[in-house]
């Protein structure tokens, strides 16, 4: 039997103890105390008892203290002695009886196993022979490894359960962070729009009063155009920007958008695998859109900091999808960096945070003159918990 939640093969302790004192069965027992009752987790006999074991209970409400049992669990004493004694109170008398009677264990050595100062259940010896004085040390040793074990299957259970809603918070934040930018491109692709429009159109009703050859005329044609401008372009791209709509369809188009905003900046050359292809279909698209939204981020990131910090002339992007997991480099010609003595920035630690939301992994390798390379890697089987940082020569490595 197993240990529900820490998933411990608890068969293995009691293996251990019963070969340790040389008895025909060991029992594992779980003090549940807000219920005041106790459940076995785990056995260990020989084949004697094999036949027997099914006369013991596989539960039992044990009051505290006021039977020899109860005082085991309810006050961490030791018990050794008859096991009529020790199961009187708790079992029915017959019960007792039919298991002494048919394994000759008359004998019982409970030792509780005492778990951040409160007793958390006890390992229960059966013996057909008095227990020596000898015997006992062994089994306070085998209590005490048991107690360790718990604790340390509980201090990593803590650390996964924080890990979960590290992520969790994390994950949230980047919802948080992407329904701001959307409401904000919705006002921009909106109110915003369409008021430029309004201003325009009263800018083009005066020309007519003003005379075509006015100077207040041609002045206010000018403005009536930078302000058209602004509004099919500049409001229409950093609305895109903010919340790439085309993003919710597929990756490759908002990818493609991406690539083209930055080639005023920077010559852009993005590859697409066809193992990524068959994935990112527009109408049934086997990439979830939270994972798609997150790697067009940290493309958007990686184009930004090889043009902001780079100084790069060219940049090429690589998605595929090898083993149903998306991968995508960002690779630049830029003046790169020292990985080693270069602190981490904002953006990066945006990538990692959102990376990690999704249990993807990051790696970014750089060298002085010779450019920088940005790796990301999200599974797509279902989101995982990677691994710790990791920091290599001229290399950072995330497995977040």
């Amino acid at each position: 039997m197993l240990m529900r939640d820490d998933e411990m093969p608890l068969e293995s302790l009691a293996n251990l103890a019963r070969e340790t004192m040389h008895v025909p069965c060991v029992q594992i027992w779980q003090y549940q105390w807000s219920y005041r009752e106790i459940r076995p987790l785990a056995m260990s006999h020989d084949d004697t008892v094999s036949d027997l074991v099914t006369l013991l209970p596989q539960k039992a409400l044990c009051a505290e203290g006021n039977t020899q049992l109860g005082a085991v669990f309810a006050k961490g004493r030791i018990f050794s002695g008859s096991t009529n004694a020790l199961w009187n109170g708790v079992m029915e008398p017959e019960a007792i009886a039919a298991w002494t009677q048919a394994t000759a264990c008359q004998y019982g050595l409970a030792v509780p196993v005492i778990l951040d100062r409160r007793v958390w259940g006890c390992i229960l010896w059966y013996s057909r022979l008095a227990l020596d004085d000898w015997q006992r040390p062994r089994a306070h040793s085998v209590a005490r490894l048991l107690a360790n074990v718990l604790g340390d299957r509980g201090q990593i259970n803590a650390v996964r359960r924080q890990s979960r809603t590290h992520r969790q918070f994390e994950l949230g934040l980047a919802e948080a962070e992407e329904r701001l930018r959307r409401e904000i491109a919705e006002e921009l692709h909106g109110r915003v729009q369409t008021k430029l429009l309004l201003v325009w159109h009263e800018l083009k009703a005066c020309l007519p009063a003003l005379g075509e050859s006015s100077e207040v005329a041609r002045r206010l044609e000018k403005v009536a155009s930078e302000v058209e401008t602004i509004r099919e372009d500049d409001v229409r791209s950093l609305s895109h920007r903010l919340h790439p709509g085309t993003v919710r369809v597929a990756f490759r188009p908002a990818l493609a958008h991406l690539a083209a905003s930055f080639r005023a900046a920077v010559d852009v050359d993005v590859q697409v695998d066809p193992s990524f292809e068959e994935l990112d279909q527009p109408l049934n698209n086997a990439i979830p859109e939270l994972v798609r939204l997150t790697a067009y981020r940290v493309v958007e990131e990686a184009l930004l900091n090889a043009v902001r910090h780079g100084k790069a002339h060219k940049v090429a992007v690589r998605v595929s999808a090898p083993g149903r997991a998306l991968t995508f480099v960002v690779q630049d010609d830029g003046q790169g960096f020292d990985t080693q003595n270069t602190p981490r920035g904002l953006g990066l630690q945006l990538m990692q945070a959102r990376l990690h939301a999704v249990g993807g992994n990051l790696r970014i390798s750089s060298f002085p003159e010779l450019g920088t390379m940005v790796r990301a890697s999200i599974r797509l089987g279902g989101f995982a918990h990677g691994g710790p940082s990791h920091t290599s020569t001229n290399s950072v490595e995330a497995n977040v």
